[in-house]
């Protein structure tokens, strides 16, 4: 089986600008069975676009192109990063479930150990544990509300199938 990780599209760009990622898109127009299969040719004007708009697209590639797998396999399936991040425990154990793994007590201690951060402590960017709740809005402070435009309406065609209007 494979888990497609699903990330709110403003998550995901807020996500690469704070770590000084640049997507270069236009790689991808090299490939062209990648460009015919999945429609990116009305996205190649994007290759120039501002970081924002790039991330944006780059996001919208990734599960576009992810959304058509899934649908053509049944060994796949999408969980939402928000939903393991709002209740880790019930989303990892149905994960678990699904995946045929076994659930332990362990395995729950260190679910709740690297998603509630007790020491509250960042090292990194790349740490893997933290507060997984708060973690979900942290994009909000990042982004303007212009650049929220900017983002729905470049990844709309994908993200409106897992996120409302709420979630935006």
């Amino acid at each position: 089986k494979c888990v497609c990780m699903m990330r709110h599209p403003a998550a995901f760009v807020a996500s690469l600008v704070s770590l000084g990622w640049n997507p270069d898109i236009s790689v991808i127009f090299c490939q062209d069975e990648l460009v015919e299969e999945f429609g990116f040719e009305e996205l190649r004007s994007m290759a120039n676009g501002t970081t924002i708009e790039r991330a944006a697209c780059f996001w919208l590639m990734i599960y576009r192109a992810l959304v058509v797998y899934v649908s053509r396999n049944d060994d796949m399936f999408f969980v939402r990063h928000e939903d393991l991040s709002v209740q880790p425990i019930d989303q990892f154990r149905l994960l678990y479930s699904r995946l045929g793994l076994a659930w332990s007590a362990e395995i729950e201690e260190q679910v709740i150990a690297s998603t509630s951060d007790t020491s509250k402590a960042r090292h990194s960017a790349h740490d893997v544990s933290r507060d997984s709740v708060r973690n979900l809005k942290k994009w909000r402070a990042c982004l303007s509300s212009a650049d929220l435009i900017v983002i729905r309406r470049i990844t709309e065609s994908v993200s409106d199938k897992f996120y409302s209007d709420d979630e935006w």
